[in-house]
């Protein structure tokens, strides 16, 4: 009993340290965030750290072009659909997953995982890739500094289509979305 108490007051302390730790740094520079959006009527989820550029290129030093990129910062990026999709006309099934890219200044590519354990994109396991496909980069007019993820442009008729963009510096891409309600 004696060891248990012992055990859980070094936890406490343990934790009140890191507390006053993460208290004392400030918000974190890549910002978590999560965001939750209906299509049709399939919940779309996904969580993602927002690095900023800081007067940084973004392809000299936040996401080399033509390597597997973890698409935010700190930790893995997970989309999951509450029902089964199609991304960019291909099957996805109900779920949740890693999405990784490997981005590139005319190109970049889409990479759904299932292993949602594996932060590091540079130890994936390719055979626990369910669905690969690239997209065009479009040029945006006004510079993004935080990378951004957003669902958009809704078809107003169907309302079972959409977009996922992913947006950063003066790069979008965007892969269609449409669900099977």
């Amino acid at each position: 009993m004696k060891k248990t108490l012992t055990a859980l007051a070094t936890l406490a302390l343990l934790i009140i340290s890191q507390s006053s730790i993460v208290a004392q740094n400030g918000p974190a520079p890549s910002p978590l965030q999560k965001i939750s959006q209906m299509v049709g009527l399939t919940e779309v989820k996904i969580e993602y750290s927002r690095p900023s550029l800081d007067g940084r290129d973004m392809y000299e030093k936040l996401t080399p072009e033509g390597e597997r990129w973890r698409t935010g910062a700190n930790f893995r990026t997970i989309i999951s659909f509450s029902k089964d999709v199609q991304l960019a006309g291909k099957e996805v099934k109900a779920g949740d997953y890693n999405l990784f890219t490997i981005p590139g200044k005319k190109e970049w590519t889409i990479i759904l995982n299932n292993n949602t354990g594996e932060v590091n994109p540079f130890k994936v396991d390719e055979k626990n890739n369910i669905l690969s496909f690239k997209v065009t980069t479009q040029k945006k007019k006004d510079k993004i500094e935080t990378f951004t993820i957003n669902i958009t442009d809704f078809d107003k008729n169907a309302k079972d289509n959409a977009n996922i963009e992913l947006a950063w510096e003066n790069t979008s891409v965007k892969f269609p979305i449409v669900v099977k309600n």
